[in-house]
């Protein structure tokens, strides 16, 4: 049977396979769209099976996909077991870890795991990081008036960290905080953690 293309998704299961492989999927950020509460082994989609109980063709596929499922940086570091990726970053920068990253999927470590062995990075410590930025999706339609004064904390402190740069893994989050810092004309860039490890940047003074 296949995935009816309902409020479940019609690729879900079926996209683990790949050339007659099995790939391990990695979900590229922690957001609203792709965090869901673990399974007892710790998994990232560990409701996705009870979706199909019904299904117990489906079911087996689900629970395998269930299995491979995991956010970028735990996937790097705990997965593939590598924390520096030979990225080159110059500059003092930030980190942001979201609320969904942090609280619901228990991620805590690797992402600044990660972003120490960027070369020529500055990690600058954030004041109250595991704070809310306050978008949380409809929230900050709901209550715009309570997420932009979350907001306004949560930019404060990044704009106190004297980074140019502040990284998250959260979309939702980036989004959030660029807008926050553009409408105050702060120079501060928002990051994905992933276009950091990407990046190759050097000084303008020289080699790093």
């Amino acid at each position: 049977t296949g995935i009816r293309a309902d409020s479940r998704g019609d690729h879900g299961p079926r996209g683990t396979v790949h050339g007659g492989a099995v790939e391990p999927p990695v979900r590229a950020g922690a957001g609203h769209h792709g965090s869901h509460r673990r399974d007892r082994n710790g998994h990232g989609l560990g409701y996705y099976p009870e979706l199909f109980e019904d299904e117990p063709d489906t079911l087996e596929r689900a629970r395998h996909l269930s299995s491979r499922v995991h956010e970028f940086s735990e996937f790097l570091v705990q997965v593939v077991g590598i924390d520096d990726v030979g990225a080159s970053f110059p500059g003092p920068v930030t980190y942001h870890p979201s609320c969904h990253l942090l609280r619901e999927l228990g991620v805590k470590s690797e992402p600044k795991a990660l972003m120490s062995k960027v070369t020529g990075i500055e990690v600058r410590e954030l004041k109250d990081e595991t704070q809310c930025c306050g978008f949380g999706g409809s929230f900050s339609i709901k209550y715009p008036d309570i997420s932009g004064a979350i907001l306004q904390s949560k930019i404060d402190n990044i704009q106190n960290s004297g980074a140019s740069v502040v990284v998250s893994n959260d979309s939702g989050c980036l989004m959030h905080i660029a807008g926050g810092l553009s409408r105050h004309k702060f120079p501060v860039r928002a990051m994905h953690l992933a276009e950091l490890l990407a990046s190759q940047e050097k000084r303008l003074d020289g080699p790093i």
